[in-house]
């Protein structure tokens, strides 16, 4: 009888071997966003009513960078501002 095969792929608790670890590395990378020293692009935002319209931006590679999916507007704004400057 044969045996069944599982492949997967690695995930965070692979890489990160402890809570204090994590917040480390998190702290790096949000520095680094901070400073400017890694940039985001986040190419569109949608509202959460229109996650099959990003999911049509997706499937047709017509993407230049993220994709958010609004769920609180007006969160969205203080955290996100729009790239492109729109309101």
């Amino acid at each position: 009888m044969q045996k069944s095969l599982t492949l997967s792929r690695p995930r965070l608790p692979h890489y990160v071997a402890d809570s204090d670890t994590l917040r480390q590395r998190a702290a790096l990378v949000f520095d680094a966003l901070a400073a400017g020293t890694v940039q985001l692009r986040i190419d569109r935002q949608f509202p959460l009513a229109g996650a099959a319209d990003a999911h049509r931006a997706l499937a047709g590679r017509g993407t230049h960078g993220k994709l958010l999916l609004v769920v609180a507007p007006a969160l969205d704004r203080i955290c996100f501002p729009d790239p492109k400057g729109s309101p």
